[in-house]
């Protein structure tokens, strides 16, 4: 009997550890029309089989200041946490939006997404690091400024872009049915694509340099460049759906995978 009080003891104790320390919560719900994510400073996305979304987070959000004891968190667009996760989640013009409550949130949230679903993610404050999207095959279109971008087993179609961040995509395949506009203003831009890819492609570089191990078939040009301009046009494997590779700022790899 006592062995067992000491067991019990043992696992209620491991329980209220394993609670403050973040043990994961989650909300679940069927999207509406395409995802659409706002200001969510630390994000990842993560394509599955089911049809519902499932958001969850294994950090608690930071600890609330005593003169805030019974009052709730409230900003400008009028939001409610109506998930208990400190995030909005309602259907808006035939599209399903989700928002962080608070600006400076440290929470992390992990998303997952039946793989089909188109996505869209902004983030316009200083407060973003990283955003991330693996197992996508829906379409993307990604907005940051001070967020990098990280993307693996993808297809698009796909819009990205961001200001300050770099950017690194790997393509399971290359989806035919639309374009894939990548660009970065400040960062870098790391891209792989299977071997057998066919695509248009776009590369550019204002101020970096153009590095990829492909056959490209070079559409050469006589016309006038500035100084600062460095832009590769072609082809891959014959020529296919459009896609584009630019940054202001920074180098662009091309990598075959």
């Amino acid at each position: 009997m006592k062995k067992h009080n000491i067991l019990l003891t043992t696992i209620l104790a491991l329980a209220v550890i394993t609670g403050a320390s973040g043990q994961s919560d989650e909300y679940k719900f069927t999207p509406t029309g395409k995802l659409i994510v706002n200001g969510i400073n630390k994000i990842s996305f993560e394509g599955h089989d089911g049809n519902e979304v499932i958001i969850s987070t294994t950090t608690r959000s930071s600890s609330k200041s005593e003169r805030a004891e019974g009052l709730r968190l409230i900003n400008g667009s009028g939001l409610e946490d109506n998930t208990g996760l400190g995030v909005s989640v309602v259907e808006a013009g035939g599209n399903t939006e989700m928002e962080e409550i608070s600006s400076r949130s440290s929470r992390r949230y992990v998303v997952k997404v039946p793989s089909s679903v188109t996505i869209v993610y902004k983030h316009s404050t200083a407060h973003g690091s990283a955003v991330s999207f693996s197992g996508i095959r829906g379409e993307l279109e990604v907005k940051t400024n001070h967020s990098r971008v990280e993307l693996d087993d993808v297809t698009g179609p796909m819009t990205i872009s961001t200001v300050h961040g770099k950017i690194e995509a790997d393509f399971s395949t290359l989806n035919q049915s639309g374009p894939v506009s990548i660009a970065s203003s400040h960062g870098l831009i790391d891209v792989a694509l299977p071997a057998d890819t066919k695509a248009n492609l776009k590369l550019g570089s204002g101020w970096g340099e153009i590095y990829s191990d492909f056959d490209i078939e070079i559409e050469k040009t006589t016309r006038l460049r500035s100084y600062s301009s460095n832009e590769v046009k072609g082809t891959l494997n014959g020529g296919g759906v459009d896609f584009s590779a630019v940054s202001s700022h920074g180098n662009v790899y091309l990598r075959k995978k």
